[in-house]
């Protein structure tokens, strides 16, 4: 009788171990079956980075030319982005105005987004954005760099614009001397004296170098 009892138990223990593994087993079958396929990331060649798209931007067919005759330059800007004017009285309030042919303009701004005063912080970063600001001598005239005609006498009469740069490195343009320098938000900057007037070019953070490179390339002075 013991023997049948231990037997019994043997076989119901067995029982119940297999319909746990059974249940267990289909619990697992079901939520596999369930679970939402996960989608593959696009093959690396599918992956339009904004290096590329900036590069299609900067493309000979898709530029356009704005010169001045007033400041003797002319440089290239994408046809899809957006150009404001700004006069440096107006700077401090931020007003710009749209245009697409006015570029006699003192400060020029172009960009890859419109410009609007609901512009967040993070919105405003994420920006491709490049600003031509011309001093010609008469606003020189009423700062401390009066007179100034060069590069060096130019930082030489404020030596603080140079101690709060980094990567400062000299380059040429249309075999005017260039100073390339970065500032501590990675915004990069190109400045360059030509017949007395001072070509100070901002590139914001989210400007690709190849960008900038193609817009310096196409920078041009007058004769």
């Amino acid at each position: 009788m013991k023997k049948k009892f231990i037997f019994a138990s043997i076989i119901i223990a067995l029982v119940v171990l297999f319909g746990a593994g059974y249940v267990l087993t289909r619990k697992d079958s079901a939520e596999k079956i369930q679970s939402p396929k996960q989608e593959q990331p696009p093959a690396p060649e599918q992956q339009k980075t904004e290096e590329t798209i900036s590069i299609e931007d900067w493309k000979d067919e898709n530029l356009l030319t704005c010169r001045s005759e007033k400041y003797g330059y002319e440089f290239k800007y994408p046809k899809n982005w957006y150009m404001y004017n700004q006069e440096p009285e107006s700077r401090q309030n931020r007003q710009y105005i749209a245009t697409t042919t006015l570029c006699e303009s003192i400060i020029i701004q172009i960009s890859d987004a419109p410009l609007h005063y609901g512009l967040t912080s993070d919105k405003k970063k994420n920006m491709q954005k490049i600003i031509i600001d011309v001093r010609d001598q008469g606003r020189l005239l009423k700062t401390i760099y009066k007179g100034v005609t060069s590069l060096e006498e130019y930082f030489q009469r404020n030596q603080k614009i140079l101690q709060t740069r980094t990567s400062v490195k000299n380059g040429t343009i249309s075999e005017e001397k260039v100073l390339y320098s970065k500032r501590t938000d990675d915004t990069s900057e190109a400045w360059i004296f030509h017949k007395n007037i001072l070509y100070a070019i901002q590139f914001s953070q989210k400007t690709p170098t190849t960008s900038q490179d193609v817009f310096l390339s196409n920078l041009k002075f007058l004769e």
